[in-house]
């Protein structure tokens, strides 16, 4: 997981331990998925010169974030 800070990192394996190691999978496949489509209406909207498509995809990934 080099893509992500060490403290990050820790905190999810302690998540990992406390809790089904499941949830935890499936939070991060959910995260994922839905942070792809957001990062593909960013694109969008920015090819298309269409400003609030790129901000309401920017702030919906940031607040998953």
């Amino acid at each position: 997981m080099t893509w992500m800070d060490a403290d990050l990192q820790d905190r999810l394996k302690t998540l990992e331990i406390e809790t089904d190691p499941q949830f935890l999978r499936e939070l991060v496949y959910i995260y994922l998925d839905s942070s792809s489509k957001s990062m593909a209406d960013i694109i969008a909207g920015h090819n298309e010169g269409n400003a609030k498509k790129l901000y309401v995809a920017a702030h919906t990934l940031k607040g998953s974030s």
